[in-house]
């Protein structure tokens, strides 16, 4: 059918091929199919392993093949050790990463595509190169593996084959001319010299099928002899020849990797680190001072002693070759016993808190008053997006919802629908140390409103109308006296808005601060809050003060927590009944906690509370409550 096609004209082939239809059409389409996919041939040569490794060779081999078969019909390795031998026999017994090798393996096996990787032990780590012929150029990408592993290297070698034939990922690619010389004249053929015989454990090789246009003899034993093909000088790649300065326009793949750790309790010691280029290193700084290095070199393992100050050290590591020039930031954090490097949080994380609780005197009137309980159960969905930008700053956007219902009916309207969103900013200073947190965020209440007593409803919830609102804008302080004590200043403004009653629409700021310490596991924290309401009816206006003492007991697995708390309010001008109102509020509670996994914790909290007042009856009541929280 070819042959008829090609000594026709095409008119006459379209109308042959309309005569004989849709079978013949489809017959011709499978004919050239093949063609095509020879197009994307490609061979996988010798793994080159500087360096011992726990992964076998044959491991090595297989990982290539099943990566890259994906892409390409690779070619059998019996026809690439033929090939080899042939060319080993024009160059010598070298290595075959050199482009005057690679050249001649593409023109012997009649593809454009090689494949080669290889190892090499630097310090304990291995440096992975690998490197593909294409459109008459060397693509190189490498990364560094340490441990290297068996799934470890698995996944860089995919990376990375991804980054080749996909140009997929985040490895810088460089690419080297993979004919220098730039030359127009064709290169002589190549001419494989086949085995006499089989033997073991090559199969019979077709020497066609390897090089279409060798010509061979009958007898397959007969001698062909090796063409010597003089080429210049040309260096192993990944090393970047001189005469490429003038060629070479892609950016200079130079690794910059430490070797020590990032985080140290030792003033004094060494940063070291690794230093791999593709072409000759000519300076190596740290910090704007030159590292001594030796000449014509191309990597370089340095040692820069120290003394570091508590928390970040930045070391500037800048290297320049004859190719071009990188530079890379590390950071080793000091830590003491006052300043500790913050765990790393999770970008996104969830709580969930579901809470039954009981009041034995909902209505807090006094003991010789008929007292009501009343259930409540609740719910808190509380998330997080958290964005470190390095050690020392970092933001989050926290979302709050939290409602709750009560079991008895007459209660109903004061069930409580409460949402907020907020903005955190933390700073972290570590010459005081010192911790800075900005917040800025928004919430609102909403009441229960059976009767529909208010136009103004809830958004999400219709039968809940919109009672309050408040804009805020905090700053807290927090620095360490040592490893086990703590100081926490905050400082807090809020513009109040209450739908209801305008006459309470103002501001309130308020102050606190707080102690923390660890005795013999015992973690105490005291706190004073203040807090100025100020409205526009002087007759709402009271100040506010709470002393709170809470310390921590750990039993086993559990925790236990015991709370004191007294609350003093104090109005600022007498009421409509010429008495200037004061009241006073006192809690003690025993909180018992116990995880039950690393994301649920269960809590038990009974709290007993007793108010005064100078304008009402004393009262006391019994509140617990039981806690589910979840953490994701």
């Amino acid at each position: 059918m070819i042959r008829f096609l090609e000594k026709k004209t095409f008119r006459q082939a379209i109308i042959s091929i309309k005569a004989l239809g849709f079978p013949a059409l489809l017959f011709i389409l499978l004919m050239f199919l093949p063609c095509q996919a020879s197009s994307k041939q490609a061979a996988i040569l010798d793994a080159i392993i500087d360096g011992e490794t726990e992964l076998s060779l044959q491991f090595i081999e297989n990982q290539q093949s099943e990566l890259l078969a994906k892409y390409f019909q690779l070619l059998k390795p019996s026809k690439i050790k033929a090939a080899q031998a042939s060319v080993k026999k024009s160059i010598g017994p070298e290595i075959c990463i050199s482009a005057r090798c690679l050249r001649l393996m593409s023109q012997t096996l009649g593809i454009e595509t090689l494949f080669v990787l290889r190892m090499k032990e630097i310090d304990g780590a291995f440096q992975l190169s690998l490197l593909q012929t294409k459109n008459n150029e060397m693509h190189i990408v490498d990364d560094f593996c340490k441990p290297c592993k068996k799934e470890q290297f698995r996944l860089i070698l995919k990376g990375m084959v991804l980054a080749l034939v996909e140009n997929k990922g985040n490895y810088a690619k460089h690419v080297l001319p993979l004919d220098l010389t730039f030359s127009l004249l064709k290169l002589p053929e190549t001419e494989i010299e086949m085995p006499v015989a089989p033997t073991a454990p090559l199969p019979p090789i077709d020497a066609e099928l390897l090089y279409p246009t060798l010509a061979m003899e009958d007898d397959p034993a007969s001698s062909i002899p090796a063409i010597e093909i003089p080429d210049p000088e040309i260096p192993s790649s990944p090393e970047t020849p001189r005469e490429l300065i003038g060629l070479q326009n892609t950016e200079e793949d130079i690794l910059i990797f430490a070797l020590g750790k990032d985080l140290v309790q030792q003033v004094a010691g060494e940063f070291i680190f690794q230093v791999s280029a593709f072409s000759e290193i000519k300076t190596i700084e740290v910090n704007g001072e030159k590292q001594p290095s030796a000449p014509g070199i191309f990597e370089a393992s340095i040692r820069v002693p120290y003394q570091l100050q508590p928390g970040e050290n930045i070391f500037l590591v800048k290297v320049q070759t004859r190719l071009g020039s990188s530079e890379k930031e590390f950071i080793v954090f000091l830590e003491t016993d006052k300043v500790k490097r913050e765990k790393e949080k999770p970008p996104f994380q969830m709580i969930v808190i579901s809470e039954a609780s009981r009041d034995d005197n909902f209505l807090s009137v006094s003991q010789e008053s008929t007292k009501t309980a009343a259930y409540k159960g609740s719910l808190t969905l509380l998330s997080t997006l958290n964005k470190r930008f390095d050690h020392q700053s970092r933001t989050a956007l926290n979302a709050l919802i939290m409602g709750d219902a009560y079991q008895e009916k007459t209660f109903k309207d004061y069930s409580v629908f409460f949402k907020q969103i907020s903005w955190d900013w933390f700073e972290n200073f570590y010459f005081f140390p010192f911790e800075l947190k900005t917040s800025l965020g928004m919430n609102t209440v909403s009441m229960g409103d059976s009767t529909e007593t208010s136009n103004k409803r809830d958004p999400i919830r219709k039968d809940f109308k919109q009672y309050s609102e408040d804009q805020f804008f905090s700053l807290t302080g927090t620095t360490k006296y040592s490893e086990n004590s703590s100081w926490k200043i905050n400082l807090e403004r809020k513009n109040k808005t209450n739908h209801d009653d305008s006459g309470q629409n103002g501001y309130a700021f308020g102050m606190s601060v707080g102690y923390q310490i660890k005795l013999y596991d015992w973690n105490h924290t005291f706190k004073l809050v203040n807090s100025i309401n100020d409205f526009q009816t002087d007759t709402n206006d009271y100040s506010e003060m709470t002393l709170s003492y809470k310390f921590g007991i750990p039993v086993g697995n559990w925790k236990l927590s015991p709370l004191l708390k007294q609350t003093n309010s104090t109005y600022r001008v007498v009421n409509t009944d010429g008495v200037k109102k004061t009241s006073d509020k006192k809690n003690v509670s025993i909180e018992l906690m116990y995880p039950l996994t690393g994301w649920m914790i269960l809590s038990l909290t009974p709290q007993f509370e007793q108010g005064n007042s100078n304008t009402s009856a004393a009262y006391q009541k019994n509140l617990a409550s039981l806690k589910m929280i979840l953490i994701f």
